[in-house]
C-alpha cells in the first residue's frame, strides 16, 4: 500500500492517506509511478455489499471526473464526490 499511495514506510504521513473531506469527497493520493497497479474505489451503505465507484486500470489515466491533480511530491490526488447513499468508502489496490 505504501507504494500504491506514494508514501514512505519509514515515517507517518497522515496528510497523504485517503480521507473524506467535509463536502463528502473521497481524496486519495496515488503514486504517479504505480502504473502497474489497479486502483478501485468502492462504496457501501451497509459494509456488506461493496460497489466499484471508480477504477483505474494498468497503464490507464484516472477518469477526468476524478479531477486528477499532480502534487509537488510524486503523487497525484484524485477526488471522488460520494453518492448520498454511500456511508462507507474504501480503496482496493490489486496487481493485474
Amino acid at each position: 500500500m505504501e507504494y500504491a499511495l506514494g508514501t514512505s514506510p519509514n515515517r507517518g504521513e497522515p496528510l497523504l492517506l485517503p480521507r473524506i473531506s467535509p463536502d463528502r469527497r473521497f481524496i486519495v493520493p496515488v503514486n504517479r509511478e504505480s502504473t502497474d497497479l489497479i486502483y478501485v474505489i468502492e462504496t457501501s451503505s451497509d459494509l456488506q455489499i461493496w460497489e466499484p465507484t471508480a477504477t483505474r486500470g494498468v497503464r490507464q489515466a484516472w477518469p477526468l471526473s476524478l479531477d486528477p491533480q499532480p502534487s509537488a511530491t510524486n503523487t497525484t490526488t484524485v477526488q471522488l464526490t460520494l453518492p448520498d447513499e454511500a456511508t462507507f468508502v474504501r480503496l482496493r489496490v490489486e496487481l493485474p
